[in-house]
């Protein structure tokens, strides 16, 4: 009996736990939807189509994130964000299967501070906006698909967005 109520406490923990674009339902609470729709905001507002959200892209993005929240050092490391285990963006979307991929990038944000999860997509959203790397892959016309990973775990907020073009997109 205590073995089954503490892999139900592990499961609903797991799942409170990991919140992405294409795994939930969009516009769920808790769900990573709004981030791709406030980088598809942006995206328009500068006259490049929407990104499509995209299965293999999303777990490509929930591997760093996850890297992110359980490895301090590896945050604030410019592109290609190298992880803990040496991988890289362009290696954990090629892992993730998303291939042929003729485009790729990935913009990461750690947010310390609890606030509400539309005020930390809006605080994001503007950060990335307002920082010329991330600015230039949140408005490159040629990426197609994105897959978006949330997680806030301890009143803290980390954010990643993994962006890619297939072959014949």
């Amino acid at each position: 009996m205590n073995r089954k109520i503490a892999y139900t406490a592990t499961l609903i923990t797991a799942v409170a736990f990991f919140t992405s674009a294409g795994s939930c339902d969009p516009g769920a609470p808790g769900s990573s939807q709004s981030v791709l729709d406030a980088v598809n905001e942006k995206r328009v507002s500068v006259g490049c189509p929407k990104v499509k959200g995209d299965e293999k892209l999303r777990i490509a993005a929930d591997k760093y994130v996850v890297d992110l929240h359980d490895h301090p050092e590896v945050r604030n490391k410019p592109w290609p964000h190298p992880g803990s285990d040496g991988s890289t963006a362009p290696s954990r979307i090629s892992a993730a299967g998303f291939a042929p991929a003729t485009n790729i990038g990935e913009i990461a944000f750690v947010d310390t501070t609890a606030k509400t999860q539309d005020q930390h997509v809006t605080d994001t959203i503007n950060w990335w906006w307002a920082s010329p790397p991330h600015r230039a892959a949140i408005s490159d016309c040629a990426f197609t698909r994105a897959g978006v990973a949330l997680v806030y775990p301890n009143n803290q907020w980390f954010t990643v967005v993994s962006f890619g073009r297939l072959q014949g997109d």
